[in-house]
């Protein structure tokens, strides 16, 4: 983006020396007015194609930060399911083992029910994670979905 803001200098630059030919009754006026707004067109086109172009990689970091917790709760989930079918599974333990055992079970029961309010949140997030797979797929019944910039330009459907 602060590569556009750059150029949008120069953009500028232009375009004003272009009003001043033609206020000044260049013999090219009507040559310089169309160009001149074929510029302002096309600037406008690339602004908007930026602002998709951000909006994307915004939904994409959010995405892959989604799926990324998601696989480390499942990771999390699976060390804790191990867990209980190793350490816990025990048949034979003596009483101190036994009470050992019982502390560290309850232990890992805070621990799963306070993981239970980070699946909740995940949950929760899942409603609003943009499915950008979808964007490949062929689709076969009508979606709703929400254009990012107004695509329709001349000659640019």
């Amino acid at each position: 983006m602060s590569e556009l803001v750059k150029r949008e200098i120069q953009f500028n630059a232009v375009q004003d020396r272009g009003e001043s030919l033609v206020l000044q009754h260049h013999p090219a006026s009507k040559c310089i007015e169309t160009y001149m707004s074929a510029m302002q067109t096309q600037w406008a086109w690339l602004l908007q194609l930026t602002i998709c172009l951000e909006t994307h990689l915004k939904h994409v970091a959010t995405y892959q930060q989604y799926f990324s917790d998601i696989k480390e709760c499942e990771q999390t989930i699976a060390r804790k399911e191990e867990m209980l079918n190793t350490v816990f599974s025990k048949s034979d333990f003596s009483l101190d083992e036994g009470e050992l055992l019982l502390k560290e079970m309850q232990e890992l029961r805070e621990d799963l029910t306070k993981y239970g309010e980070v699946i909740q949140s995940l949950s929760n997030q899942s409603r609003e994670i943009i499915p950008l797979k979808q964007r490949k797929m062929n689709i076969n019944h009508p979606i709703t979905v929400t254009a990012i910039c107004n695509y329709k330009q001349n000659n640019v459907n």
